[in-house]
């Protein structure tokens, strides 16, 4: 390259030394009348500054400061009850959230009732010549009371070998549960577990169920209770814990019950869990999979 050539002096007007008009170049404008080897010319206009644009979604902040991040969110507490009751009909869902939320020191508006399931538990001894098999107790129980054979759940049994009037005779002992989340449901079953009507139908079902002839004896009394599923979400970033001793038996007592068990409690922050869910094993493979092909693009480049 070689620098632009002085003016051509047959080109000055009337002899004078000085040109018709001199222009001013900038160094950048010079260069790109040179071109490059081939002897292109480039674009000589100086480049302009990019506009600045606000994004009209983002607040402003007068005092230019960064806003701070939002506050977490209050933790959850998620608890499990089991109340005794004389009768399903004292138990009083509505006293009970209220009774919670004031011994808890929690909002009212903050606890939810989950899941509720009623319970019957009784004791039943089956006599007779043969014995009865767990199978066989559930079978029958089930069609006596008038509910699914699934929500009879046999937690214990045994069998012993008893004389009477000179006869040997098999003893089998169940422990029962039947579960429902139907009030109405769990008054029935247990009203003909008291009663000597139901007792009396147990020894007819189990002949025409099995061919087994038995005498079914209560041995345990049938015993009523709740198990109420609840969350409260605390008012503010610190747990609520369910009461103890005298505050968890004044619950009972609003909410129609005689006693209270806590049987589950634990405490959760809303998005943690499912942050961790979201995480499947196929994502995990496929960001190993960028990230090695990365690293080999890197180590074979030219």
């Amino acid at each position: 390259m070689t620098p632009l050539d002085a003016p051509d002096p047959s080109k000055i007007s009337g002899g004078s030394s000085q040109p018709e008009s001199i222009k001013v170049w900038s160094n950048n404008q010079v260069q790109a009348l040179q071109g490059d080897h081939e002897g292109q010319v480039r674009d000589v206009r100086e480049p302009e500054e990019p506009e600045q644009h606000e994004d009209p979604k983002e607040p402003k902040d007068p005092s230019g400061s960064t806003p701070a991040p939002p506050a977490s969110k209050p933790p959850t507490t998620v608890a499990k009850t089991e109340m005794e009751l004389k009768s399903f009909d004292d138990y009083d869902e509505g006293a009970y959230v209220k009774a919670l939320a004031k011994h808890s020191n929690a909002l009212h508006e903050n606890v939810k009732v989950e899941e509720v399931n009623y319970k019957v538990e009784m004791g039943i001894q089956f006599q007779g010549n043969e014995k009865v098999s767990p199978d066989d107790g559930q079978t029958v129980i089930a069609k006596v009371h008038n509910v699914d054979k699934k929500q009879v759940e046999i937690l214990s049994s045994s069998r012993r070998l008893a004389e009477e009037a000179g006869r040997r005779m098999a003893a089998t002992e169940f422990k029962v549960r039947i579960t429902t989340a139907d009030k109405s449901e769990a008054k029935k079953v247990h009203e003909k577990a008291q009663s000597s009507a139901g007792i009396a139908e147990m020894t007819k079902v189990m002949k025409e169920e099995t061919g087994i002839d038995t005498v079914p004896v209560v041995t345990a009394a049938p015993k009523a209770t709740v198990e109420v599923k609840t969350s409260i979400v605390s008012h503010t970033q610190e747990a609520i814990a369910l009461p103890t001793g005298d505050d968890l038996h004044q619950i009972a007592k609003e909410s129609g019950a005689s006693n209270i068990k806590v049987t589950e409690q634990k405490v959760t922050k809303e998005g943690e869990s499912a942050l961790l869910d979201d995480v499947s094993s196929s994502t995990a493979t496929s960001l190993a999979y960028v990230l090695l092909t990365l690293a080999a693009s890197w180590l074979f480049r030219e």
